[in-house]
């Protein structure tokens, strides 16, 4: 039977490395040798157990002081994994995880909005100033956005640990989904803002100044950063997409209230 290799030569860090440093280098190693990274290779399948291994020892501090001391032999016989296994290592790692399998886990800004505009052609061809009118939810002021009573906040969901997802792990292959208990926002309110009802947001309609360029034609949109739905609290908000529908021989009220046609000769 083989030897086995050292923890911190397995995670390629030095004996005194701060905690942090060891997180960081699992985050490295395991990324790099997982098995559905690697097609099943079994060479990368036995890497990342040892990986595994490695950090769970080295991520505690009482397992880690012994290892110092005594090495592998420190850990045999009672003094080591405690029958946690590898299950234990995912739970403590489930944003790294579902960075690898969701794509990065809770939303980082609200949704994006599209309205339509109609403009004149001599506000087509010579660029124009509107404000264009947007029913879409709009942050809370009571609760500045968190859904949670005035004077309250958010706490951090205890099923998930904040991250907003859950994961478990079938042998070498981790399965990560929505937290089911705070619905992925990574929190959970106890007293709902009576403004917003817990949402975070209210139902408004609200202007946008938008300038269309000159020589914009219908069927071309424009781009209004963070003028969209709000994101999750402490979030930036989506962007607003103005299409412009179609070009009017007339002037007027862009909202259409009132509108003169030209008159033209017979």
């Amino acid at each position: 039977m083989s030897e086995k290799r050292c923890f911190y030569e397995i995670l390629g860090v030095p004996r005194d490395s701060a905690a942090d440093d060891i997180r960081r280098a699992y985050k490295r190693e395991a990324l790099k040798h997982h098995p559905d990274r690697n097609g099943g290779d079994p060479k990368a399948e036995a890497v990342f157990e040892e990986i595994n291994e490695a950090f769970q020892v080295l991520s505690d501090d009482q397992k880690r002081r012994i290892y110092d001391q005594f090495g592998h032999a420190g850990l045999e016989g009672g003094a080591g994994f405690g029958g946690g296994g590898i299950g234990d290592v995912f739970s403590h790692m489930q944003d790294l995880f579902s960075e690898m399998f969701s794509g990065g886990g809770r939303a980082q800004r609200g949704g994006d909005l599209r309205v339509q505009q109609r403009l004149t052609f001599h506000e087509a061809a010579f660029g124009c100033k509107r404000e264009v009118v947007v029913h879409a939810p709009t942050r809370c002021t009571e609760c500045s956005g968190s859904g949670a009573k005035p004077g309250t906040k958010p706490e951090a969901c205890t099923q998930c640990r904040g991250s907003g997802q859950v994961s478990t792990s079938r042998g070498f292959v981790m399965f990560t989904q929505t937290c089911p208990r705070c619905r992925g926002q990574g929190a959970v309110i106890k007293q709902a803002c009576k403004a917003c009802e817990g949402r975070g947001a209210v139902e408004k309609a609200r202007k946008v100044t938008v300038t269309f360029p000159p020589g914009i034609d219908g069927g071309q949109r424009l781009r209004v950063p963070g003028q969209g739905m709000p994101g999750p609290s402490a979030t930036s908000a989506g962007d607003l997409f103005v299409e412009v529908t179609d070009l009017r021989e007339e002037v007027g009220d862009v909202e259409g209230h009132e509108s003169v046609s030209r008159r033209r000769s017979r």
